[in-house]
């Protein structure tokens, strides 16, 4: 039996689609507040590679911690534009008969978002990015032929509340798919390639600057 990637059609991201419909959402907000926000929080990963010809062999990161820094804008009506960047870093293991670590790997992962408010206090949105994967150590891994940068396609969830005048605090949880293979996996018989599931759970603070939005 030959060696394959489980392969499923992930949604491939619409930039200029997405793009679109941020400029047809903004308003006379543009002069509206700006918030900053930090978070923490951690995500975990299904498999990037499974592997069953000799024994059953999958290769994934451990749970993250991750951090993540926030840029929002209010546009018109209940919505707001947000572009952030979340880092996060773990082991790579190899889970057979027994665990093995493969290397240290950091994932870095921009992301441009459109939320809609559902209440006062609990919005959704729509997530397009990339992420981006830098190992520890390349030679001997999966990464020795090149390290791949994939698109990403996500949805999300936040409850906020107002700690004090002009800094929010939030719950969140967000989920994103891609792609995954490697010049290095295909050079070894590899096919196809590897939906991979993402999902992070964190906590943020948001800081405003400039005239408070209208009430969303």
């Amino acid at each position: 039996m030959g060696r394959s990637l489980h392969h499923a059609s992930a949604a491939r991201p619409a930039a200029l689609v997405a793009a679109a419909l941020a400029c047809g959402l903004v308003a006379p907000a543009a002069r509206a507040q700006v918030s900053l926000g930090l978070g923490l929080g951690a995500v975990a990963s299904s498999n990037l590679v499974t592997d069953s010809i000799v024994e059953a062999i999958r290769v994934r990161p451990r749970i993250a911690p991750q951090l993540t820094i926030r840029v929002e804008k209010p546009l018109s009506g209940r919505y707001r534009l947000a572009g952030e960047i979340s880092v996060s870093h773990s082991a790579l293991m190899a889970y057979g008969d027994t665990s093995t670590r493969v290397t240290g790997l950091t994932l870095w992962a921009p992301v441009i978002a459109i939320e809609a408010a559902a209440t006062s206090w609990l919005g959704a949105e729509a997530r397009l990015g990339a992420v981006i994967y830098k190992p520890g150590q390349r030679d001997g891994t999966l990464f020795s032929d090149g390290v791949p940068v994939m698109p990403t396609l996500g949805l999300g969830l936040r409850a906020e509340r107002r700690v004090t005048s002009g800094i929010r605090g939030s719950l969140q949880v967000r989920y994103d798919l891609h792609r995954f293979t490697t010049t290095r996996l295909k050079a070894r018989g590899f096919t196809g390639e590897t939906v991979v599931h993402r999902i992070a759970l964190g906590v943020a603070f948001h800081r405003s600057f400039g005239r408070a939005p209208a009430s969303r």
